[in-house]
């Protein structure tokens, strides 16, 4: 590796990389087998999802479009219905296709950002945590490829072109960050994780011109989020923004999920959380968000600071908060935070802001690697295990 005059770390990818001894490389290796494992099951559920005409939910909410009249997270499914008219396709197809691409931007992103962490012990702690996509999406399908898909891809290679000083990287990451953020409101609430990636590869290659016009670029997209989704967040009727989607060929159970609940208010969603709730779900809740937190904990409490770090844990926490409370998908949450903490803990790991070198005893290592992938929190509330 090498040090900047700070004492911090440079990563560039493929250059400058240390000796590895065989039981380093193994590691290695085992992060890339479960990181292309997890890929191959994500991604041909998609295409299994195609085979049964499309999910109400993981596809459906893609295609939530403005063509009949405006609608919150309408612009995506505009976009796909645009597209497939053009290729004479079905927009089922387009919107497959897209969740592929964000996969494979996704997963290879994710493998810069845990390469440059430099020690295969944490990364594989990280990235076969309980509630971080790479085990979550294949424990709980339901859970999977839904719109924090974009965003997740968004800030991935937005990280990983800071810490591969990459210019081209982190301007297509903010890019895909800003359609995440116009595809759904919720993505908003990662402003903040994505800023804390401003910050921490502020000392990589993009000049201050390039910085400041995507952090521009990324409030100004939030910003409009939140104006048209205040403005046009009133349905008139699910049935009108699913008749273009009817009319080129889309099932109409595709109809049912996402698109049919655009008629549910704030009110709906809170009254379905309470009903939800009971001292079982709360119980196993609480059990899957503890198991998916725990190697940040192991990581924090090993750092000159333990306290600043399990803090800053906890803080990360706070944009989503509210969704607890009009929302029922308590595991995609979790999802958001163990995303957003895992890609900053990476990234201060790779730059040498956070200790790397500190020794983990042999139990304690795979006896939290089996925790993160036999359990994961179920997407709605509960825990679901990985192999079953």
């Amino acid at each position: 590796m090498l040090f900047d005059r700070d004492h911090r770390k440079t990563f560039v990818c493929g250059e400058n990389m240390p000796e590895l001894d065989a039981g380093e490389r193994k590691l290695w290796r085992v992060l890339d087998v479960a990181l292309v494992s997890s890929f191959l099951v994500v991604a041909l559920r998609v295409l299994n999802d195609v085979r049964l005409g499309g999910h109400g939910f993981k596809q459906g909410d893609y295609l939530i479009n403005s063509i009949v009249e405006p609608v919150r997270r309408g612009h995506l499914g505009t976009a796909a219905i645009w597209v497939s008219d053009l290729l004479g396709s079905n927009p089922l197809y387009v919107v497959a296709a897209f969740q592929f691409v964000m996969l494979v931007i996704l997963y290879v992103s994710v493998r810069t950002v845990f390469r440059a962490i430099g020690r295969a012990e944490l990364a594989l702690l990280l990235a076969l945590s309980a509630a971080f996509f790479v085990t979550f999406w294949v424990a709980d399908p339901q859970g999977s490829v839904r719109k924090e898909l974009i965003a997740f891809a968004g800030l991935a290679l937005l990280a990983s072109g800071f810490l591969a000083r990459s210019n081209l990287k982190i301007a297509l990451g903010a890019v895909v960050f800003c359609i995440a953020l116009v595809s759904h409101e919720a993505m908003v609430l990662l402003l903040p994780a994505c800023a804390a990636i401003f910050v921490i590869g502020r000392d990589g290659p993009s000049g201050p011109r390039l910085v400041w016009a995507l952090a521009g670029l990324i409030a100004l997209t939030a910003a409009y989020t939140a104006w048209y989704t205040l403005t046009f967040n009133e349905v008139s009727a699910p049935d009108r923004i699913c008749l273009p989607l009817l009319e080129r060929g889309v099932g109409e159970h595709v109809c049912g999920g996402a698109i049919a609940w655009l008629q549910h208010d704030m009110d709906y969603g809170m009254r379905r959380v309470a009903e939800m709730l009971d001292g079982p779900g709360i119980a196993k809740f609480a059990a899957g968000y503890l198991v998916s937190l725990l190697p940040f904990g192991l990581i924090s409490i090993n750092q000159d600071r333990p306290r600043v770090f399990l803090f800053g844990v906890l803080i990360a926490a706070l944009p989503f908060v509210p969704l607890y409370v009009i929302a029922v998908d308590w595991g995609r949450w979790i999802g958001l935070h163990v995303f957003s903490v895992t890609v900053l803990f990476s990234m201060l790991l790779a730059t040498g802001r956070a200790r790397s070198d500190f020794p983990i005893r042999r139990p304690r290592f795979y006896g939290l690697l089996a925790l993160g992938v036999v359990l994961s929190p179920s997407h709605v509330l509960g825990i679901l295990t990985i192999i079953r």
